[in-house]
């Protein structure tokens, strides 16, 4: 590496004004940027004499620079200037974690944000395939204003065997970046390459270095560190989002740790200026690290994952199969209520994904981050049923329990309550007495009215017109069977919600008859966690009623905390209610209880957008467009999303496909005739026209010309539309507060007075 740079000499645009440290990773100055005005960190890196060195680092920081999130240092440039590579990066005025965890009194709430600020950037950069390579305290910057830093992403990796053998001021002089010892993962030890699930080692070891010394945060941490470091990275969790999700249910017990608490853990055992560190010192030295964060025997495990996987159909008539389908939801309900806190179970909109599935039992452990599946078949002949079911551990494959079950249908919700108790007795799940007791005390059902319901419920998931009126005739059917069954009216609950939201009935045709519904199942059991959720919505979205709506979402998630479904719509209350950082945490819930959500992803993805990060908005949409390329919602989401990156041409695009979808021929003749005369903007508003003129004759969601209009610019005509959408009560109104789309017209008094109106977070 050349010489130190003095003040005021010239790397291309780039002014050096001072040195702020250095070591075998380099070179970091304070400079100015003379082309942009601002002040930056430039990081010289030492690759004078390693041309292979100097070509990876470089792509590796390339790589990194491609990274954007709060929590992550952001990279403005990667060059070279008269032979010196350079990384322009965003300079970051704060002290090193380490420095602030060993002189600072930390409160609960401090140590937990900070940790979760850390494990969210480095989720950021596994999602987008980047390894750190050397987390650790000193590359966490806490600024003054208590955010959290990452650094040096990209410029850390164990690049060849030899390496195990070498001390770090060997690694500098060679030119080859190294890890930290204390930090660096047993197999990073051995010679191998660093990975994601090395960069969950490091990251479980700074979790641990945080939270040891604390008894009053949250007891299902341990867990959480635990299997972050976890010898055989195999049984790690596979990335840093996999972490994340894991942290936050941790995080939502609130239960301070107890009994028997890992000790200190000093992360200062290795002495990193030792001459030379032999490969099985320093894994027996890691593992005595993992073994001191290691729950003692007796303590509370780390929370589990499983999925019911879709029961097989053995009658052969595929006429059938709703009555296996509907046998796997319900599975999914009864095990998602033994013990939540402890056992997290996937919905049923990602377990379905895997119905007459080839893939091994290891690849859908791995694809839904899962420990456990329960799978199992079902034949029914009559009033007679034989369920087969049996519990699966994924890493081995070895059957837990096993068993057949025969009765005849009307005994079936005891079938669901033995399987139900025999998971929870196979998993060592600890159950409260009113979870017991409903495990031994099942009702016995009409099988007319269960199978009525059931067909029910196979129509209401296909959200078409036609399958909807097939939905509320089976609700209505089994409802002459069994006048207080209170499942069948919260079906027709959800038909007419369902109807309203797709714009199929206007808000004062499907409101009554959704909340009327909804009041009858809940007088007939107050326990079904999907009516309270029901009226939720009903509450936030129909009647504005906020603290009503949060009451229910509370109730229902409080009744079944697996609720994907509830969690999803609960993050959007509290984005409405200005309240991001709950609602990101529910959000990131749902994506974990059911990843394979095209509709979770994509309001997590919307989420993103209100919280005006419309890159990570789009790769959420992306996602889900590239499993549904037609999925409404996600392509919507993505025409708003690239709308507020000013990205007009692929905004455009997208408009084209969301109308070609949908067959509206005369909204896609408007688009390309306003595109014609005069560009993108013209082209929405002859749009927002064609919608105008459709509402004449149709049902038309007013608050999607209003949006039009207002991506057009036409703010007068766009304020008359949203009006419209308030005095008929559109379920998407209270969205006026949060979504970026309004923002042109935010301060307009017109628009101010329907905020009022709303009594919506200002």
């Amino acid at each position: 590496m050349r010489a130190r740079f003095e003040p005021g000499t010239l790397l291309g645009h780039y002014r050096i004004e001072a040195l702020l440290g250095a070591g075998g990773m380099g070179q970091v100055y304070r400079a100015r940027d003379e082309r942009l005005h601002r002040d930056v960190a430039i990081k010289i890196l030492p690759v004078d004499d390693n041309d292979r060195a100097s070509k990876r680092l470089l792509r590796e920081a390339r790589a990194a620079a491609g990274l954007s999130h709060p929590a992550i240092c952001t990279i403005h440039e990667v060059g070279e200037s008269d032979g010196c590579a350079y990384i322009s990066m965003e300079l970051v005025d704060g002290r090193p974690l380490s420095e602030v965890i060993k002189s600072d009194t930390l409160s609960v709430e401090q140590l937990l944000r900070l940790s979760r600020q850390l494990v969210e950037g480095l989720a950021h950069a596994h999602e987008r395939g980047v390894v750190h390579g050397d987390l650790k305290p000193a590359n966490a910057i806490v600024a003054a204003d208590g955010r959290l830093k990452l650094v040096d992403f990209g410029l850390a990796r164990q690049v060849a065997p030899e390496a195990a053998t070498m001390t770090e001021a060997s690694f500098a002089k060679a030119g080859i970046v190294a890890g930290t010892l204390a930090y660096m993962a047993p197999e990073q030890l051995r010679g191998s390459a660093a990975d994601t699930r090395s960069d969950v080692w490091a990251l479980g070891a700074m979790l641990s270095e945080m939270t040891a010394k604390r008894p009053d945060l949250p007891d299902a941490l341990r867990g959480v560190v635990a299997r972050c470091l976890e010898q055989d990275r195999d049984r790690r969790y596979a990335n840093a989002g996999n972490v994340l999700s894991a942290f936050d249910s941790a995080t939502r017990s609130g239960r301070s740790w107890t009994g028997n608490r890992p000790r200190s853990l000093r992360l200062g055992l290795i002495a990193l200026t030792a001459v030379a560190v032999a490969v099985v010192l320093a894994v027996t030295m890691v593992e005595r690290l993992r073994q001191r964060v290691t729950p003692p025997a007796g303590g509370l495990p780390a929370v589990m994952k499983l999925a019911v996987l879709p029961f097989e159909n053995l009658t052969g008539d595929t006429a059938q199969e709703y009555f296996s389908d509907g046998l796997t939801e319900e599975m999914i309900a009864q095990i998602g209520k033994l013990q939540p806190d402890r056992l997290g179970v996937i919905a049923r909109t990602s377990a379905m994904q895997y119905k007459k599935t080839a893939k091994r039992m290891d690849d859908i452990g791995r694809e839904l981050g899962v420990e456990y599946v329960l799978e199992g078949s079902a034949r029914r002949e009559g009033n007679h049923v034989r369920i087969t079911a049996q519990l699966i551990r994924v890493r081995d494959e070895t059957q837990l329990w096993a068993d057949s079950i025969d009765r005849d249908l009307a005994g079936i919700m005891a079938v669901q309550n033995d399987v139900a108790a025999a998971v929870a007795h196979a998993l060592a799940l600890t159950l409260l007495p009113g979870t017991q007791e409903r495990l031994k005390t099942a009702p016995r059902i009409n099988p007319e009215a269960y199978e009525a319901y059931l067909r029910g419920r196979e129509h209401m998931y296909r959200l078409n017109p036609a399958d909807l009126d097939e939905a509320l005739h089976f609700f209505e059917a089994a409802l002459q069977k069994e006048p207080s069954y209170a499942l069948a009216y919260a079906g027709i609950a959800e038909v007419w919600g369902a109807r309203q939201q797709l714009s199929f009935a206007p808000p004062r045709e499907a409101l009554p008859k959704a909340t009327a519904a909804a009041n009858r199942a809940v007088s007939l059991d107050d326990g079904l966690a999907e009516v309270h959720s029901r009226l939720a919505g009903i509450n936030t979205f129909s009647n504005w009623d906020w603290i009503a709506g949060e009451r229910e979402f509370k109730r229902a998630i409080d009744l079944n905390p697996n609720d994907a479904d509830a969690r999803r719509t609960y993050s959007h209350y509290l984005y409405i209610m200005k309240r991001p950082d709950e609602a990101i945490l529910q959000s990131t819930r749902a994506l974990e209880l059911d990843p394979l959500n095209p509709l979770v992803r994509s309001f997590h993805g919307t989420g993103l957008l209100f919280q005006r990060r419309p890159d990570e908005a789009i790769e959420q949409y992306q996602i889900v467009l590239r499993a549904i390329p037609n999925h409404a919602l996600a392509l919507n989401g993505l025409a708003n999303a690239l709308h507020q990156k000013g990205s007009f041409d692929e905004a455009l695009a997208t408009e084209r496909i969301i109308r070609r979808t949908a067959g509206a021929t005369d909204l896609s003749a408007a688009l390309e005739r306003g595109f014609a005369a005069g560009g993108y903007r013209r082209a929405l508003r002859e749009e927002a026209d064609a919608f105008a003129t459709r509402a004449r004759t149709t049902n038309v969601a007013p608050i999607g010309v209003a949006g039009l209009y207002l991506k057009a610019g036409e703010v007068d005509a766009s304020i008359e539309w949203l009006k419209k959408s308030f005095d008929a009560h559109d379920p998407n109104i209270p969205y006026l507060g949060v979504h970026p789309n309004y923002d042109l017209v935010r301060r307009d008094p017109r628009f101010q007075d329907l905020i009022r109106q709303l009594k919506l977070p200002n």
